[in-house]
């Protein structure tokens, strides 16, 4: 008992002192200061990239990108659907000219028919490797098959947006979608 006491003395006797123990919680916090400072710092330049990259895309979205029909002789505009038998059954054809300054690194189609139905599609190089980016005064040729729930015949909306590049980020520019609301069966002739 008596080795118990005398050792009970000992461990009382080596605490730390006031001044180390000060000096250590003034580090951890100094430390923790300079962990949440770092942090912060950069969340805020994250956040700060995202919205420069953002303004940066929205101001080439109004600007630099433009996308339209290519019109046939007659000044038709060249969209038409086919709902024969075949690979193409209830598919829609259409042509479209870059007519902006920035490539077109895809674009998303959304269709509707009368009865409310819609579908919408993403052609991009993911998919489409030969044909994107859309060069500045580039025409090129799409066809999309439909699913049976969506009526290529009753078609009463397609929307088609461009999809820009700016850095890794693939955006779609959502301010002027190309829009057309007649839709005619392919083949189909111009009058002037």
């Amino acid at each position: 008992m008596f080795k118990l006491n005398t050792l009970l003395k000992k461990i009382d006797k080596k605490g730390v002192s006031p001044l180390i123990a000060m000096v250590l919680v003034i580090a951890l916090a100094v430390t923790i200061g300079a962990m949440v400072i770092s942090w912060s710092v950069d969340f805020t330049k994250d956040k700060v990239d995202y919205v420069d990259d953002k303004s940066e895309v929205d101001k080439t979205c109004s600007l630099d990108v433009s996308i339209d029909f290519w019109e046939k002789p007659g000044n038709c505009k060249d969209i038409c659907y086919n709902v024969s038998s075949g690979s193409y059954n209830n598919s829609i054809f259409f042509t479209l000219v870059n007519k902006g300054d920035e490539p077109v690194d895809g674009i998303v189609v959304t269709v509707m028919d009368v009865n409310g139905n819609s579908h919408t599609s993403e052609l991009n190089g993911t998919n489409l490797t030969t044909v994107f980016p859309l060069k500045k005064a580039g025409m090129y040729k799409f066809n999309i098959t439909l699913p049976d729930n969506v009526d290529a015949s009753s078609l009463e909306l397609v929307k088609i947006y461009p999809q820009i590049r700016k850095g890794k980020t693939v955006t779609v520019c959502t301010n002027a979608p190309l829009t057309e609301e007649q839709v005619m069966k392919c083949p189909y002739i111009c009058y002037p």
